[in-house]
């Protein structure tokens, strides 16, 4: 007697499961499709977003687990119930809903021209693949279908590629395209750029006490260089692109560039400056005639080039030279200049 009781308990569970799958008996809770996505999708569909649906609240228990399914796409994978909040901030801070998704994945190659003519190469051949994402909400009964993300590849074998999202939004019954790699969103405004200081660069070339500076190579790379700030080391400034300076005594002055963009960004170069004074006394000895050349300015120690007639006869390490040029009459006129460094002496003229 137990034993014909228990077989037919079993048999009444098995014929109630398979009436709820066959929907011939409806659950505690069922999912709800209003509205299916309606196929093809319309060329004209509108650009997205679409509409923030209002999700019912969640509660603080999850919803129960059985019969999740999907039949708007009855090949789906489905997952189980989450607790879902903001999205990525599109619903208004502090939402949250109890949500399932179920999805689908699909690819076929399709073939236009078939034959041993396009065995090698087909330019118009493709690869078309596709994915759904079906998104269900609980209501506090049931599961309803709100929404669906569709997003299609086309690849063709001549390397051309198209992608598009959609997404269909059950409450309205309206597709809308979402993205479209061929026609590419607008890039977001950035706003203005960060402003790129200018450099500020400078050449010099120094005969004897006076100097001449070149700022032209300076550059600004996002706007214009609206102004050139000069000061030499001896306590003086000035302003200008293209600059000329005397110092009244010789030696070695750090020399700083400032230059201002249109911006109001600033940026300073320096470099050190030689002024160098060059002194000449001639003598006879012997009937023979000699320079004794002396100079100030470079610093101690550095080489400088003795030049006689524009040609250069001596390079020392020391702060005089003396220069032998032999017995008979003329005019010798000489200059000393820091090696290396565009600075030169005044010009130093003796006569025998």
């Amino acid at each position: 007697m137990r034993g014909t009781v228990g077989r037919r308990s079993t048999s009444i569970v098995i014929a109630v499961a398979v009436s709820i799958a066959l929907g011939l008996i409806r659950p505690a809770w069922a999912v709800v499709v209003d509205a299916s996505p309606t196929w093809p999708i319309p060329s004209d569909a509108p650009d997205g977003p679409p509409p923030i649906p209002a999700m019912p609240a969640a509660g603080d228990e999850a919803p129960p687990s059985g019969l999740i399914v999907d039949p708007v796409t009855p090949s789906a994978s489905c997952g189980g119930w989450e607790r879902q909040s903001n999205y990525g901030g599109r619903w208004p801070t502090g939402s949250a809903w109890w949500e399932y998704t179920c999805t689908h994945d699909g690819s076929v190659y399709v073939n236009t021209c078939p034959g041993p003519a396009c065995d090698a190469f087909c330019p118009s051949c493709y690869w078309q693949s596709w994915h759904r994402d079906d998104r269900f909400v609980w209501d506090g009964s049931d599961a309803l279908f709100y929404g669906e993300v569709y997003s299609e590849s086309v690849i063709f074998d001549s390397g051309e590629e198209y992608h598009a999202t959609w997404w269909w939004d059950a409450p309205t019954s309206t597709w809308y395209r979402v993205a479209h790699a061929d026609e590419p969103d607008p890039e977001p405004d950035p706003g203005p750029a960060a402003n790129v200081p200018p450099e500020a660069r400078f050449t010099f070339a120094c005969d004897g006490s006076t100097c001449d500076f070149d700022a032209s190579t300076s550059a600004d790379g996002d706007g214009s260089i609206v102004a050139h700030a000069w000061t030499f080391g001896d306590g003086s400034a000035a302003g200008g692109m293209l600059i000329q300076h005397r110092y009244q005594e010789p030696g070695a002055f750090t020399v700083a560039l400032s230059v201002t963009d249109d911006t109001g960004a600033t940026t300073t170069a320096s470099a050190t400056v030689t002024v160098v004074a060059l002194e000449a006394r001639a003598s006879k000895v012997r009937g023979v005639h000699t320079v004794e050349l002396t100079w100030r300015g470079p610093a101690p120690g550095a080489p400088v080039d003795v030049y006689r007639d524009g040609s250069r006869i001596a390079t020392v390490t020391t702060t005089w030279y003396v220069d032998t040029v032999g017995r008979h009459q003329d005019t010798y006129v000489y200059v000393a200049c820091v090696v290396a460094v565009p600075s030169c002496s005044n010009q130093a003229t003796v006569r025998f």
